[in-house]
């Protein structure tokens, strides 16, 4: 495998800071950075970061940004490891059927530079990632919309390690999850803010097709809106800033901080890492002291104004500042001038060469970025026109009049050298370790060699018995030629003494052993050999025997009478009327009304109804597990490929609808390897957008382009945001008919079709 080249010398580890002395107080939180480049990697690990993030080229919620390339992903991973400090990487969009073979590839690929998980959004990818690459732990991204702890619990039957809760969730929600499940929980306490709920939103692939549930966001809630009470950009959110939540965060048992922006620059990641790095480091009794110096620190950074999110449900009220510009960034004016060769600019703020900035239509529209290699000032070259003077800005780029000029990041400090001086990554050995009282198995995963073995004479521990950890550290410290340990899975098999020095010992002996019998050509070969396995196996994909479901499904409001036809009837949990139809579960419930919610579920059982629609993985964990129980899974939990139906047919599922999102040709795909276990939503408005946020607008909103939307009330305080016309899907092949009459009249004269007729991006 090219990109992996074996080498005979390794870096030499740099120990991480000593922990402090134990304290009453939980165990620190991870401190979780974003890194958009390699550079932007290192600078976190180098300021304190305990993990990294990064995207690939394909599949990450930020395809629009650099990201890392294969052989830069093993690269950090490695710089990492040696670091003390781990890395994780994002495939945290929703995968169409036709893209499942490259799925693979890429997951096969991952064995080998060993990162320490896989973010994941898309239940197909979840499946395939258990049933043949399980040595890549998994955590469940924000984009799969978790927000409760009945959700943590179906997730966590499913394989996922970490569970990154959804960003609308209040500290008092996170207390009361925290203190029901045994999974870890990761949140959010940094960076920008996407007013929707996490997963949720439609908006940019309804406006032409760019999907934010797969990385190509065009972010139009940063836009401009109109209506009737006035101009504003109404869904245009603050930036989050929880860095005086931290003590309270690290209370709670939360097991990592994440900070977002992997857009951003060195700069950026620089300034947030240490600032954060100091509230986690700061000794109890001391954070209103240390809390200046990490603002200052984080002042640095370039972004919007803060506010504290969803903190509380008061703070439901500042989220959206609908007076300001969208962007991100410090404002240094507007475009003055223009010539083919660039344009003028009265700055409010200095200007260096290197800066990036960002130029904003009075739209709100995205616009373009550049880095600031052309500046003059009087006419003459310049590194650096300070605020207040007139400078120049070449570019040829394509500048719009009048625009608002934004700083996103100060000149990047110049890391090539250093760089350069990484060494390529080397694959890594997947190892099964088993300690036993009379012996040592370590396993190498796909390489079907039989495993080592050592035999031993452990006595039982009086005190402080041998942990998994102590041992996955040792083994990783052996690095033999071509190769290194990877993902370890090790179990001890009783509260075992084993000397510090024996174990070292045993460590030797197995590298010693690795060099003569594993082949490093075989090693390259695997990522292939274990994705061709997956991809021939499939999905495993077996349509559970049901009696046979009415055709089309009807979601009426609770004032709608039936009707004749031979349909099957749908309402909301709250409106249904006769056990005859079908209960709509909905797919959001605070944690603090699950209890509430479960018992209506009970009532109904009890009452005779026996079809449930879930529309979000939690409403799994909410049902009696009971045989007499239909269960559909609906709109806007996304199935995008017979991977992740097979996941929801194993777990009970009769039927699901399959995500409205897709064109035509990626939904058929899905339609016909489910056949009658598919359904496809042939008609109704669906909700673009879903947010707890207090919108300063009401009724109806329009943009610059003349699309109108609709805000409606949903239920549990959200707000909904409906398109003016209905998708209507006419020639829906394959699959039953889902009808959503809820915010739509029949036969509406104006329909959409959505991304029917072109490639969802």
């Amino acid at each position: 495998m090219s990109k992996f080249r074996h080498r005979h010398s390794a870096p030499r580890q740099r120990k991480r800071p000593a922990a402090p002395p134990p304290s009453d107080l939980p165990p620190k939180p991870e401190l979780l950075a974003p890194a958009g480049t390699l550079d932007a990697g290192i600078a976190a690990i180098d300021h304190g970061a305990d993990a990294v993030y990064f995207g690939l080229s394909r599949f990450n919620a930020r395809e629009r940004g650099r990201n890392l390339t294969l052989e830069q992903g093993g690269q950090l991973v490695e710089h990492a490891h040696a670091n003390g400090a781990k890395a994780y990487v994002t495939l945290n969009t929703l995968i169409k059927e036709s893209e499942l073979a490259d799925m693979a590839c890429l997951l096969g690929e991952l064995l080998l530079f060993a990162p320490d998980a896989v973010i994941v959004q898309d239940l197909g990818v979840l499946r395939m990632l258990r049933r043949h690459f399980p040595e890549l732990p998994v955590h469940a991204s924000t984009q799969m919309g978790i927000h409760n702890s009945a959700g943590v619990e179906v997730v966590a039957g499913l394989g996922v390690q970490r569970v990154i809760l959804q960003r609308q969730v209040t500290f008092d929600e996170i207390r009361a999850v925290q203190s029901k499940v045994q999974t870890e929980l990761e949140v959010f306490v940094h960076g920008a803010l996407c007013c929707s709920r996490s997963g949720a939103c439609l908006l940019s692939s309804w406006l032409g097709g760019w999907s934010g549930n797969r990385g190509k966001c065009k972010q139009p809630c940063r836009r401009r809106f109109h209506s009737s009470e006035g101009n504003g950009f109404f869904l245009s959110t603050n930036d989050l800033c929880l860095l005086d939540s931290v003590p309270e965060l690290r209370r709670m048992g939360v097991a990592s901080l994440k900070i977002e922006g992997r857009l951003r620059g060195v700069d950026y990641v620089t300034s947030a890492v240490r600032a954060y790095r100091m509230m986690l480091d700061a000794e109890p009794g001391m954070e209103k002291t240390r809390i200046k110096e990490a603002r200052r620190a984080l002042s640095e950074s370039l972004g919007r104004k803060w506010s504290r999110g969803f903190r509380t449900e008061g703070d439901f009220d500042h989220v959206v500042q609908h007076t300001s510009l969208g962007g991100s960034g410090l404002l240094l004016g507007r475009v003055g001038k223009q010539t083919s060769d660039g344009f003028d600019i009265v700055l409010s703020r200095p200007l260096a060469r290197g800066d990036r900035i960002r130029v904003q239509p009075e739209s709100g529209d995205e616009g373009p970025s550049l880095e600031v290699q052309h500046l003059l000032s009087q006419g003459r070259p310049a590194k650096r026109v300070p605020g207040g003077k007139t400078a120049t800005i070449g570019t040829d780029l394509d500048i719009p009049a009048n625009g608002y000029v934004f700083k996103t990041a100060n000149r990047q400090p110049d890391m090539s050298v250093r760089l350069a001086k990484l060494p390529p990554p080397t694959p890594a050995l997947p190892l099964a370790i088993r300690v036993h009282a009379d012996c040592l198995e370590v396993s190498v995963s796909g390489l079907g060699i039989p495993p080592w073995r050592e035999p031993l004479a452990l006595e039982e521990a009086r005190s402080h018995p041998l942990q998994p950890e102590t041992v996955a550290a040792e083994f990783a410290k052996g690095r033999p030629n071509g190769f290194r340990a990877g993902n370890m899975d090790v179990r001890v098999n009783g509260d075992l003494f084993f000397p510090g020095a024996v174990l070292k010992q045993m460590r030797k002996a197995f590298w010693e052993w690795a060099e003569e019998h594993i082949d490093a050509e075989a090693l390259c070969a695997l990522p292939l050999s274990r994705a061709d396995i997956a991809l021939r196996e499939g999905s495993a994909l077996h349509p559970p025997a049901v009696e046979v479901l009415a055709g089309t499904t009807l979601l009426l409001p609770k004032s709608a009478s039936s009707p004749a036809d031979d349909v099957q009837v749908a309402r909301a949990l709250v409106d249904v009327r006769s056990p005859q139809e079908e209960v709509v579960l909905p797919d959001f419930c605070p944690e603090l009304e699950l209890p509430e919610l479960k018992r209506r579920i009970r009532a109904l059982v009890a009452e005779g109804y026996t079809r449930f629609r879930v529309t979000s993985l939690f409403g799994l964990h909410l049902l009696p597990s009971s045989s007499g129980l239909t269960v559909v899974a609906g709109f806007p939990l996304p199935v995008a490929n017979s991977w992740a139906l097979a996941e929801l047919l194993e777990a009970g599922v009769a039927r699901v609808c399959v995500w409205p999102e897709l064109e035509r040709e990626a939904r058929q795909a899905v339609t016909e390897a489910g056949g009658a276990s598919t359904e496809v939503f042939a008609y109704g408005r669906l909700p673009l957008f879903s947010t707890r946020a207090r919108l300063e607008v009401k009724g109806t909103m329009t943009d610059s382009r003349g699309m109108s939307f609709n805000l409606v009330p949903g239920e549990n305080g959200l707000t909904l945001i409906l398109p003016e016309h209905p998708l209507s899907i006419s020639n829906a092949e394959g699959g039953a008919r889902f009808v959503d009459l809820t915010h739509a009249d029949p036969d509406e004269p104006e329909t959409s079709s959505f991304n029917e007729d072109h490639a969802l991006l």
